[in-house]
């Protein structure tokens, strides 16, 4: 039982972790895109997030 909570824990602590990680970088290219004038595929490029990853955040801007 303890070893199931544990593996719930750990993968709730890795799911927060990677919104919040998601959320920071989604502001960054918000930003470069203000700041800069490029459309979000250049900010993404600039920022050197992978292709197979931009399609993620694109959906989220």
């Amino acid at each position: 039982m303890c070893q199931v909570l544990r593996k719930l824990m750990k993968n709730e602590i890795q799911n927060e972790k990677q919104k919040a990680i998601d959320m920071s970088l989604i502001a960054v290219i918000k930003n470069l895109m203000r700041n800069s004038g490029c459309d979000a595929t250049t900010a993404m490029k600039k920022l050197g997030i992978p292709a197979t990853n931009q399609i993620r955040y694109a959906s989220k801007l």
